[in-house]
């Protein structure tokens, strides 16, 4: 495939991801800015720990502190995302805030992801949009809200998804 061919295949990825992007977080955000906060058990168990812990809330060894999250120190804990740089960014808002924050986030992340592994398989931009707001929409991704840590895979599954797809492609050039 030619250079400009692939340009002209990814040159509106923007204008479906905005708008799914959008609708994505205007249809998640809406419950959020009226006072209501997304909760599950390993959501509050792991995300909403570790939010406590960066904020100091609890006791000095949050981190290390085996009765919290999982039964074992959230500092080992990949679920406890820890060393997350949005879990740390978010960590100036109330923690119950924070930790419905970013699970609306990688929502939001995963509209734009989902538009993108549209885009490598060629689909107009309307099916992309289309597939930007059904994704983060769908029972699968919906049901990750309960499991907090989880919910970054509505983002990851689609950006890697296409972006080994492109990698495919360029390795046949």
């Amino acid at each position: 495939m030619s250079t400009s061919t692939a340009s002209r295949r990814y040159r509106w990825l923007g204008a479906p991801a905005t708008g799914a992007t959008l609708i994505v977080g205007l249809l998640l955000g809406a419950p959020l800015a009226l006072g209501s906060r997304f909760l599950g058990l390993d959501h509050t168990r792991n995300l909403l720990t570790t939010l406590c812990a960066h904020q100091g809330i609890g006791s000095e060894g949050a981190l290390l502190d085996e009765a919290l999250g999982g039964g074992g120190p959230l500092l080992e804990d990949p679920l406890g995302l820890v060393f997350s740089p949005v879990a740390r960014a978010l960590a100036v808002l109330a923690p119950e805030s924070a930790a419905s924050v970013f699970t609306w986030l990688w929502f939001v992340l995963g509209a734009a992801a989902a538009t993108y592994l549209g885009g490598s398989f060629g689909l107009s931009r309307r099916a992309r949009l289309a597939l930007g707001v059904a994704w983060p929409l769908c029972g699968t991704a919906l049901d990750l809200i309960l499991h907090g840590p989880y919910v970054v895979d509505v983002a990851l599954v689609p950006l890697v998804w296409g972006g080994l797809r492109q990698l495919r492609r360029a390795a046949r050039v």
